[in-house]
Order: structure tokens, then sequence, then C-alpha cells
């Protein structure tokens, strides 16, 4: 456990070369890198494509988590990485406080983007940027 704020936060650490999480998979957090180094890649034909590589304070997994859907990318630690557990609770919480106009802006660009990394577009906007406030 991390304490910040005098809030505990579950911690995963993954080693360099590790799956954190394969496409197609349903998981119920996402992940704030700690330390480390994340890239996240999707399946092409019979090889992964990188669309991003991701260091100290980004975000990835919410995508699935906001959508209800199963993740569309592969996550791996490029680099020994220890990573802030976020729950789907955490998040769902954060869009229960949040005004409906800016939820539905949130949920849009999350549908949009999900669907730039599905097709394996290179790069990822700073999409988590709209959720860190809530997470830090």
């Amino acid at each position: 456990m991390l304490m910040i704020q005098g809030k505990s936060f579950q911690v995963s650490r993954f080693s360099s070369g590790e799956t954190i999480f394969k496409e197609g998979q349903s998981d119920s957090v996402a992940y704030s890198i700690l330390s480390g180094e994340v890239e996240l890649s999707v399946l092409r034909g019979n090889r992964h494509v990188v669309v991003d590589t991701l260091g100290q304070g980004a975000y990835f997994g919410e995508l699935p988590l906001l959508l209800k859907t199963p993740n569309s990318i592969r996550a791996t630690a490029i680099q020994d990485a220890e990573l802030q557990v976020i729950s789907s609770h955490r998040i769902e919480s954060l869009l229960d406080n949040t005004p409906p106009l800016m939820r539905d802006l949130i949920l849009e660009h999350a549908r949009q983007l999900y669907q730039k990394v599905s097709s394996g577009e290179q790069g990822r906007p700073a999409f988590h940027s709209l959720l860190a406030a809530g997470f830090a």
C-alpha cells in the first residue's frame, strides 16, 4: 500500500518485459505510473504495433473502465515499473461527482480515443490529464 495525502492506494510492481494486461482482457482497474515505463501496443495481423510509450505520471487502462469494454491494447512494462492501482469504483465515484456536461464530454472523448487506439494510430493524446485531478 502507498499512502498519499492520508489515503492508501494499492501498488503493483511489474518487471521489465512483463505483460500488465492483454487485448480482450476485461479488467476492473486502471493504472498510474509511479516509476518505470510501459509500452502500449495493438495486435495487427500476427505482430504487436506500439502505439505509445508512457512514463512516470501517465495513466492507462481507464478507457475500458469508462466505456465498459474489454481492453483493445496490450500493456507491457519495458522497464521495471511500479504502478498505482485505480479501481473501477474510484473512477465511477469520480464520474458520479462530475457535472453532467463534463461527464458527457469525458465519455465522448473516451469513445473517440478508444476507436483511435483500437485502430492502431500512433500516439495517445493527453486524455489522462482530464482525469488526473481526481486521482491525485
